[in-house]
């Protein structure tokens, strides 16, 4: 298997054991540049486990076990190492991932990690993937990361946006002192007492102020206390913007209006999948001269000038409006002067058949 580049190993029955005498199964594949294990545990794992995958330039562990936990000489040899993920059930201290100098891309997903303190050290970082982590994010470790271009952050949970009652549960946790996650709860909830003294100014204008070179954002599932027309001031050069399922206070509807698009003249890919949507004046999406792609898949969408809502996009080339409700009733007419759609992706209720059928033997 020495002409072998990609290998994804998973054991279909319960998490299969890797004994010591097995642990040599990688000293054939040295070619090997792609790198999958899966529902996998590594029983008595030496230090020689990834001995000669010099060449590998992606690692994912998916539910993966090692016995003693993962540490810096088991990546010793994945020296060439540009691509980590690290996703569910799995045993492995975060800090190892220092000594992967060369990373460039990380992406963690569905577990706790036991400090976020590391992301600032990986100055070759540019794609740093949190979602759905079980422990909050700090807002100084997004400050930090300068150099970052693609940042996805989809459905965790971030330090400047935590309900009250949540924190309410942080303080009760922080009293067991033999909870490391309550430790970390407990620190959290200090830093937002004390960022609750600058709640009179958005919070957005500080934590993303040094991402100059961010072009890929995902900010879907995100709780926000308020949203106002600064929070894209910082995202000149963003091409692409998940900003779905968004949840508001008090639940607000997202105000869509021209000033809260008016930095973002590069992007190409708007996603606003689930979401209630008001929009304000008939040039509401005139600031997004590329726009090429446009997502508003089980959006609620409320336009007083709903006749206008599609004259501002006449760039675009893909749009996604699934299970999508628009009041007034949407016009699908008035989508034939999108004349550059090449997809289009629909799924219309029973009353806008008529329409529909109509629309297509003109289009």
């Amino acid at each position: 298997f020495h002409s072998l580049t990609h290998l994804k190993l998973s054991l279909s029955s319960a998490r299969e054991y890797l004994n010591q005498k097995d642990q040599d199964m990688f000293c054939f594949t040295t070619g090997l540049k792609y790198l999958y294990l899966g529902d996998i545990s590594f029983d008595r794992c030496l230090p020689n486990l990834f001995k000669g995958l010099n060449q590998l330039e992606t690692l994912i562990l998916e539910n993966t076990r090692f016995c003693p936990e993962l540490d810096d000489n088991h990546l010793m040899y994945l020296s060439g190492i540009k691509e980590i993920t690290i996703k569910g059930w799995i045993n492995i201290k975060t800090r190892v991932v220092l000594s992967l100098t060369n990373i460039e891309s990380i992406t963690i997903k569905s577990i706790t990690l036991d400090s976020y303190e590391i992301f600032k050290s990986l100055t070759k970082l540019n794609k740093l993937v949190l979602n759905e982590m079980e422990n909050y994010i700090d807002r100084n470790i997004i400050k930090s990361l300068i150099n970052i271009k693609n940042l996805d952050l989809a459905s965790s949970k971030i330090v400047f946006d935590v309900p009250k009652s949540n924190q309410t549960i942080s303080n009760e946790q922080s009293k067991s002192p033999k909870s490391k996650k309550a430790k970390l709860n407990q620190s959290v909830t200090n830093q937002i007492s004390n960022n609750n003294q600058e709640d009179s100014k958005p919070f957005f204008l500080d934590v993303f102020e040094n991402l100059k070179s961010l072009t890929h954002l995902n900010l879907y599932g995100i709780a926000f206390k308020n949203i106002d027309n600064t929070i894209f001031r910082h995202f000149g050069n963003l091409e692409v913007l998940h900003f779905g399922h968004i949840s508001l206070d008090f639940n607000s509807r997202l105000v869509l209006n021209r000033n809260l698009f008016r930095p973002l003249t590069k992007l190409i890919h708007l996603d606003l999948t689930q979401s209630q949507i008001t929009i304000q004046g008939n040039d509401c999406f005139s600031p997004l001269v590329t726009l090429k792609r446009l997502i508003l898949d089980e959006c609620n969408v409320y336009s007083s000038k709903a006749s206008d809502f599609w004259d501002q996009l006449k760039n675009l080339e893909i749009l996604s409006i699934q299970n999508f409700k628009l009041v007034p009733k949407l016009n699908l007419y008035k989508l034939s002067e999108l004349t550059r759609l090449t997809e289009l992706n629909l799924r219309i209720c029973d009353q806008d058949l008529v329409d529909f059928s109509e629309f297509i033997k003109q289009s």
